[in-house]
């Protein structure tokens, strides 16, 4: 992952695999990079290869936690399989979606 920091915002570069195997690692190493001043969170998913629901599990915890903070979060660059996923469970209506 790579992360960038800007004044009130935060962009996560996923990599290849989002998964059980690496889920927890994921989002903790994220949520402890949201700070106090970040308002915004940015994923950028295109290099996303493969998602499994441990994956799913990390995007609705992340905008938990930006909603609980009222924050936003918004999903960068999703692939075709990440949106089918996010389609077909309904997921897509409560996330920001961009190109």
């Amino acid at each position: 992952m790579i992360f960038e920091k800007g004044e009130n915002s935060l962009i996560v570069r996923l990599e290849e695999k989002v998964a059980f195997e690496n889920s927890n690692n994921i989002k903790e190493e994220i949520k402890s990079n949201i700070t106090k001043d970040i308002e915004t969170l940015v994923l950028d998913m295109k290099n996303i290869t493969f998602i499994d629901s441990s994956g799913i599990g990390i995007l609705i915890s992340l905008l938990k936690v930006m909603n609980e903070k009222e924050g936003h979060m918004i999903l960068k660059s999703i692939p075709r399989l990440v949106d089918r996923i996010l389609t077909i469970t309904k997921l897509n209506d409560f996330f920001q979606i961009v190109d």
